[in-house]
């Protein structure tokens, strides 16, 4: 780690520690604090998109890292005993930056319902290179998710988008991806949905395919799937996310979209209310935070 950012690093306060390893550590910070620290995330940002097939410029940074008078702000996780950053999420609360200013605001229409609701809205994630075959990669990033949401101030749930990188339009596995999530999950409309103007055609489930429509709806069977059919590896995102809800069946689809900016990746709004999350997600990763 680069001395200027130890620099910054040393001046911000820790949200908490993971259970996980007691010598990772969860902040979050923002351009405004420390601009050197978020530059080097973006930089590990761009190379963890680029290893998972979604070509992004390095460093990794647009206009809600840097932009406006509300940036979003980084949660990451910092090794201190190798003094590396583990990985991290970019993030805000409804409460600090209305949904229809983030991100997703530019894709999406939102209820009233929603907006008037503490939701915390989770944009782009990563897991460093280092890391990404570690047994502490996505159970410390869930930890700070907890983190996150222990800190909100009456928290309703988390949203964001599943990012489906270009590799797996190549091979024909985006439309298993997208059908599937559409198809297994609640119907989030309630909350928002895709403007019609970025909207993805998702075809119905039992159209796509009638050799899938056997299928339960699990994350595992999912990931079979993508080996055995399209001879792809499973998303570490839905990975974190079945492991957060109380059942892949919880989460609820927004609908899916092309992210033109993001490398021309497929991606699918989803929500997880926090009477969805699990038990064991609960007292694993919420619970030692509050």
């Amino acid at each position: 780690m680069k001395d200027i950012v130890k620099k910054e690093l040393n001046k911000l306060n820790p949200l908490g520690v993971c259970n996980v390893n007691d010598k990772f550590l969860i902040y979050s910070t923002n351009i405004q604090q420390s601009p050197n620290i978020v530059i080097e995330i973006a930089k590990k940002r761009a190379i963890a998109f680029s290893a998972a097939g979604v070509k992004v410029k390095s460093p990794d940074l647009d206009q809600y890292d840097v932009c406006g008078e509300h940036p979003q702000s980084q949660m990451f996780i910092c090794d201190t005993k190798k003094d590396l950053i583990v990985g991290g999420y970019r993030y805000s609360y409804n409460s600090i930056i209305p949904p229809q200013h983030s991100p997703m605001g530019k894709s999406f229409n939102f209820t009233e319902e929603f907006t008037s609701q503490n939701w915390i809205q989770l944009g782009r994630s990563f897991i460093s290179r280092e890391y990404q075959n570690s047994r502490y990669g996505i159970p410390s990033l869930m930890n700070g998710l907890g983190c996150l949401f222990a800190n909100a101030k009456n928290p309703e749930g988390f949203f964001g988008k599943v990012t489906i990188p270009y590799a797996y339009e190549q091979n024909g596995a985006t439309h298993f991806v997208a059908s599937f999530c559409k198809h297994h999950w609640q119907n989030g409309f309630y909350l928002g949905q895709i403007k019609e103007e970025y909207a993805r055609e998702v075809s119905p489930f039992g159209e796509f395919s009638m050799s899938h429509v056997d299928l339960k709806g699990d994350h595992k069977e999912f990931i079979e799937r993508l080996k055995k059919e399209y001879q792809m590896p499973g998303l570490p995102i839905l990975k974190i996310y079945d492991s957060l809800a109380d059942g892949f069946k919880s989460i609820h689809y927004l609908g899916a979209f092309v992210h033109e900016d993001f490398g021309g990746a497929t991606e699918i709004g989803m929500a997880i209310h926090r009477n969805n999350i699990s038990s064991k997600a609960k007292k694993a990763h919420i619970e030692p935070y509050l």
